[in-house]
């Protein structure tokens, strides 16, 4: 068997990774690069989300909930179990979510 290939996988790039502060550079600098900006709403999305949340949590309906945390936009599906007005909360299922983070409902 002549020139049977053999890959070292993550091996060959171990001496990059000699010095720990130079990990750790290239760690965040991976991090900042695929972070995303919270997307702005205009007063009528607000409206519209406003509408939609208050007739999910009474009429049980699921939907599916978009939002923002930690640079990411996230995509949840649940049932809205609680609202709390005065800590701007909005209880689903077994998540707290923001209301500032809330950036769209979709009705299933």
């Amino acid at each position: 068997m002549a020139n049977v290939y053999y890959d070292r996988k993550m091996m060959k790039w171990l001496p990059f990774q000699a010095l720990p502060e130079q990990g750790t550079y290239l760690d965040t600098l991976y991090q900042t690069r695929t972070h995303l900006e919270k997307p702005m709403l205009s007063d009528d999305q607000y409206t519209v989300l406003n509408r939609y949340v208050h007739e999910a949590f009474y009429s049980k309906a699921p939907i599916v909930l978009k939002y923002y945390r930690h640079h990411a936009i996230h995509s949840t599906r649940g049932i809205i179990i609680g609202l709390d007005c005065n800590a701007r909360i909005m209880m689903l299922d077994d998540l707290s979510i923001d209301f500032d983070d809330v950036l769209e409902i979709i009705k299933n």
